[in-house]
């Protein structure tokens, strides 16, 4: 039976994925024509209190911002709806849930988040508030001025976006009416809720209301005079430990009550917090942020995943003579009547797993490909014996313009087999490694217990000297499997890559087949004075790290393949494909020191590492900061984005080290 689903102006609702005191959020389709021109995030708001007409007003100021404003942690391509005088925010859609929905998760499922993770969270939070510092309009800085965690996606990826620049002060006049947005309130400054209007000092004490609830699993008071009692007896709810002196002094200062004595900006704030990501204490990774998320999410991720391949099939006919009746205003504003709640596809089982299977892979990618070089061959002889009607001698030039189609062809045919291969056993391998990682995570947990115990009294740490070596050495031996485990994907990687990029013998001998066929005419001689015409060799295959076609307009032209563009104006920032290992020199265990070393990467458009450069090295005897530069050298990364187009950019790694225990 067909499913049914309903529309919100141009948008057809696919799939609902939270409500909350703002409204609903859905993954939405964009209807153009006769189909789903995109997939976005839409969120409708329509919760209690809310006007949409006041919010529509915002729109036209919220466009210009959205146009103007760029970043990783940016929506892409915001869009802006108003139906039977309900207001929503659309943008791209990006696999994921919104922070809300996330923080909720890790209640119910008792599973907070670590210190680490969080403090990357807000890190990626304070770039977005940071891209609006850059950008004045009417002689003021963009401020955000409501930043709720229903406004900001986290995505299956570890990355944050920020929604809703522009809309802040509409959102902020519906507080008048006590029923809108109550959960919203915990992260408005106290002077915000007072007068209702956005500043940067704001934004900063709404950033500390978030870093709060992700450290210790509960919001902040509504009421701006408990909040003081409640940091004073906040708990990492990670570890039941009572807030770290370095996160508690960056926590009570952005939360200040008075503007005047927090930090007066997002990127202040971003700079203090790099001091205590990159200080020592704390190693945050995206790659561990993507590992909780997906850890939280398996199941409707997957669901997620078979509700979009088989929307593929959804007859777009009926909501497209819904949504042509609906006027569009001069502005662009769609109106129209609000759909209702989605019905959800029902769900198919996913295809079992497989192992490894290359060469069954390659092997069917040949007959494939055989296979279609044959059909093409009769097509061209016309599927019997019959002679076809007399045409014109092709020309040279378009006997290679025909040889290059079919070669295109069949090359994107054989990568699409790689990659389909490859997304099956990257995915295997994830499986494996969030396993992994599970079982590292409860072995830092045992041996986090253990020093408890051990500190509590000289006869207990006798006792547990044994059990945290043990535990110790059973981390590393899963930490090992883990890079091995990858190093096994990057290998498999690099040689699907290299299938893909050049054709195989079969691939050769059906293109020849296969353009012989389709150029054949029945005068033999004119065909072959034809083919000797021919003299263009064949088109070399793409390189794995050839350029991405930039997007149209002055922004994207104004960045090249390979430029270097700083981390904050990057749209994506490089990820770890393969991590190599550092081994401490003899003479480096042998020093009873203990600190950190901080490492400076530059990432190339291929993902390669052009140079290295230590930021911080607590011990520079001992062969300590050369083995991390050596160790540094050896990462391979999915290069970094700006505009579509891969660049070169800074990434950091941070090696922490504790030889005061070796023997």
């Amino acid at each position: 039976m067909a499913e049914s689903y309903d529309v919100f102006g141009s948008c057809i609702l696919l799939r609902e994925i939270y409500q909350d005191d703002l409204g609903r959020l859905y993954r939405a389709g964009i209807i153009e024509e006769e189909s789903i021109d995109r997939n976005i995030w839409l969120r409708v708001l329509d919760g209690a209190g809310l006007s949409g007409d006041e919010i529509a007003a915002s729109f036209q100021q919220a466009r210009i911002i959205g146009e103007t404003l760029t970043g990783a942690q940016l929506p892409k391509n915001p869009q802006f709806f108003e139906a039977g005088g309900v207001a929503a925010l659309g943008c791209d859609y990006i696999a994921g849930q919104p922070l809300n929905r996330v923080l909720a998760r890790a209640r119910d499922e008792a599973f907070p988040l670590q210190p680490d993770n969080t403090l990357l969270i807000i890190e990626k939070l304070a770039l977005a508030l940071v891209a609006g510092e850059a950008v004045k309009l009417s002689g003021k800085v963009v401020a955000h001025g409501f930043l709720h965690p229903g406004l900001i996606y986290l995505s299956n990826d570890g990355e944050a976006t920020v929604s809703g620049f522009g809309v802040g002060d509409a959102l902020l006049g519906a507080l008048d009416d006590p029923e809108a947005v109550p959960g919203g309130r915990a992260y408005l400054a106290p002077e915000v809720l007072a007068d209702r209007r956005s500043s940067q000092e704001g934004d900063v004490y709404s950033l500390g209301a978030i870093l709060f609830h992700l450290l210790t699993g509960t919001a902040l008071p509504v009421a701006p005079d408990d909040r003081g009692d409640a940091l004073q007896a906040a708990h990492v709810a990670w570890d039941g430990e009572a807030l770290a002196p370095d996160i508690r002094s960056i926590l009570t200062r952005a939360l200040a009550p008075t503007p005047g004595d927090r930090f007066s900006t997002a990127s202040d704030f971003r700079t203090e917090l790099d001091k205590l990501i990159y200080g020592g204490a704390y190693s945050p990774t995206t790659f561990n942020l993507a590992l909780f998320a997906d850890r939280l999410f398996r199941s409707e991720i997957e669901e997620d995943e078979i509700a979009m391949q088989n929307e593929s099939e959804i007859d777009i006919g009926p909501y497209v003579a819904t949504e042509q009746e609906e006027p569009e205003t001069a502005s662009g504003v769609i109106t129209g009547e609000p759909g209702g709640m989605a019905l959800e596809p029902e769900a198919v089982p996913p295809a079992p797993g497989r192992k490894d299977r290359r060469g069954l892979w390659y092997a069917v990618g040949g007959v494939a490909i055989a296979a279609i070089a044959t059909g093409i061959f009769w097509i061209g002889r016309g599927l019997g014996p019959q002679q076809p009607p007399p045409t014109p001698t092709p020309t040279a030039e378009e006997i290679a313009a025909r040889r290059q189609a079919q070669e295109d062809r069949l090359r994107t045919l054989t990568q699409e087999m790689v990659q389909e291969m490859m997304a099956e056993r990257e995915e295997e391998i994830r499986q494996e490694l969030i396993a992994r990682q599970t079982r590292i995570e409860e072995l830092q947990r045992s041996l986090q217990r253990s020093e408890r115990r051990a500190a509590q009294s000289a006869a207990a740490a006798a006792t547990e000297a044994a059990t945290q070596k043990k535990l110790m050495q059973e981390i590393e031996k899963q930490e090992e499997a883990q890079r091995l485990q990858q190093d096994e994907l990057e290998a498999e990687r690099r040689e699907a890559e290299e299938a893909a990029s050049k054709p195989s013998p079969v691939e050769e001998a059906v293109v020849g087949t296969a353009v012989g066929a389709s150029d054949a005419k029945p005068g033999a001689e004119d065909s072959t004075d034809a083919r000797k015409t021919e003299k263009t060799p064949p088109p070399m295959a793409p390189s794995p790290t050839s350029p991405p076609q930039p997007k149209s307009g002055t922004a994207a032209a104004s960045v090249r393949f390979g430029d270097f563009v700083s981390p904050e104006e990057a749209d994506t920032l490089p990820v770890v494909v393969k991590s190599q290992p550092l081994t401490w020199p003899r003479n480096a265990q042998r020093s009873k020191g203990k600190g950190v070393v901080v490492i400076r990467q530059t990432v190339n458009a291929g993902g390669g590492i052009d140079e290295v450069v230590v930021l911080r090295a607590d011990h520079t005897g001992w062969g300590i900061p050369e083995a991390a530069l050596e160790a540094a050298k050896g990462y391979r990364y999915k290069p970094g984005t700006k505009n579509g187009i891969a660049i070169t950019t800074h990434t950091f790694v941070t090696w922490r080290y504790d030889f005061t225990q070796q023997p």
